[in-house]
């Protein structure tokens, strides 16, 4: 259940409600109706090419809702829904359970988030195509703090492009996980036939059929994946295109070449050691020591 799904209930519930009260009243003169939201979740809320009209789900519901009412739609910024609802309950422990699962749901995945970021940096710099200092372990926390300083750093500024330019919306960087799943597929799908060797000393050498079993899901991830990208490059409210069908290039573009940076980090990382007398091409012949 992601954030907004409180915000499609209430909306929904507010539209009955609106629907329900036209139709016992009289027509009245035409009025503005004033909704507060933020914006930037896609497909719900995003603004369109010009920068400034809000289009999206929501913004479709609440203008039903004002033609209902018989007013015209007006937008600001903020409380959101949440916020709404708990001041609306009347009741100081609900608002307490609303706002705090509210505030507490991001906590259910981030943890995982940032020791992601943080220790595939590690990885990279154990492996030699990073620097080493992102390897460096702090010998009274134990911890990676380079490479967390580096990822928060890093968190910061794409924070300050995500709330203040048009650049991101919330889903675009599902577009670069899919392409990213789709290279993962392809390996799986190679891997048993480009490292044989390494590939029968492993413990997941399941055939079937006397095909790999690894090649058989990696294939089935594939087709998934290209569909999964295909249908997200389609869908209007995916935070890719504009309202008039044309692209938003430089989301997709973004996305390519974060995932183009991969090759190009390891080839120069794969040249400057080289330079130094170092092969890291044999550090990838073999499954790592967990």
């Amino acid at each position: 259940m992601t954030r907004k799904t409180p915000a499609i209930i209430l909306t929904a519930v507010l539209a009955l409600a609106a629907s329900a009260t036209a139709a016992a009243r009289p027509t009245a003169a035409p009025r503005t109706l004033t909704i507060a939201t933020e914006v930037g979740y896609a497909p719900y809320e995003v603004y369109a090419a010009d920068g400034k009209t809000v289009q999206g789900l929501d913004v479709d519901l609440w203008n039903a809702l004002g033609n209902d009412f018989g007013a015209s739609l007006g937008l600001s910024s903020t409380p959101v829904y949440s916020e709404i609802a708990a001041v609306a309950s009347g009741q100081t422990w609900i608002a307490v359970l609303i706002l705090g699962g509210f505030v507490f749901w991001s906590y259910t995945w981030l943890p995982g988030q940032i020791l992601n970021a943080s220790r595939n940096l590690v990885a990279y710099a154990i492996d030699g195509v990073a620097p080493r200092q992102l390897a460096s372990v702090s010998e009274t926390r134990h911890t990676p703090v380079v490479a967390i300083w580096v990822v928060s750093i890093g968190s910061i500024i794409a924070l300050y492009f995500y709330v203040f330019t048009t650049y991101y919306s919330t889903l675009t960087g599902i577009f670069g996980f899919i392409l990213g799943f789709i290279v993962v597929s392809i390996a799986a799908i190679a891997f048993p036939y480009r490292l044989p060797e390494v590939f029968e000393s492993s413990p997941v050498r399941w055939r079937a059929g006397g095909i790999p079993v690894m090649s058989i899901v990696g294939t089935l991830s594939l087709i998934a994946c290209v569909a999964a990208a295909i249908i997200y490059l389609r869908d209007p409210l995916a935070g890719l295109q504009h309202a008039d069908g044309s692209y938003y290039w430089t989301r997709i573009l973004y996305n390519v070449a974060i995932l183009l940076a991969g090759p190009v980090i390891y080839f120069v990382a794969r040249a400057l050691n080289k330079g130094r007398g170092v092969d890291i091409d044999r550090r990838f012949k073999e499954i790592p020591v967990e």
